[in-house]
């Protein structure tokens, strides 16, 4: 299973990439929303852990940009945060709307868990 990691930070990215793949993901990770936006369109991911807090593009426009190509329609995308999702300004159907499955905050979910949340997500899919 492929899956795209959005993070900007560079000690988190590689420890959740490192995670992520001990957990049997074969990960791609992106720094920003360019090279999310490549990753994507070059290896469909099964799944997409984003970030919302990246520069030059932010996530939400990431998503915007995701969701306007019809082949992208069926890719998951799960938050994974470290900011509330309140603080973007969009209520929850509005994530839903963007096609995110789940919005997990970093201080309340482990590596371990979002690696265990993603494998349920694509089982159930």
């Amino acid at each position: 299973m492929v899956l795209l990691l959005v993070e900007p930070d560079k000690i988190l990215g590689s420890s959740y990439a490192r995670a992520l793949e001990q957990a049997s993901f074969r990960v791609i990770w992106a720094k920003n929303a360019e090279q999310a936006i490549h990753s994507t369109d070059e290896l469909k991911p099964d799944i997409i852990v984003l970030e919302p807090k990246i520069s030059s593009h932010s996530g939400i426009e990431f998503l915007h940009e995701l969701r306007s190509y019809e082949d992208w329609l069926n890719i998951h995308v799960v938050v994974y945060s470290s900011v509330p999702s309140y603080a973007f300004g969009l209520d929850e159907s509005t994530w839903q709307q963007f096609g995110v499955v789940r919005y997990l905050e970093k201080s309340k979910t482990s590596v371990k868990e979002l690696a265990a949340i993603c494998h349920t997500i694509l089982e159930d899919a």
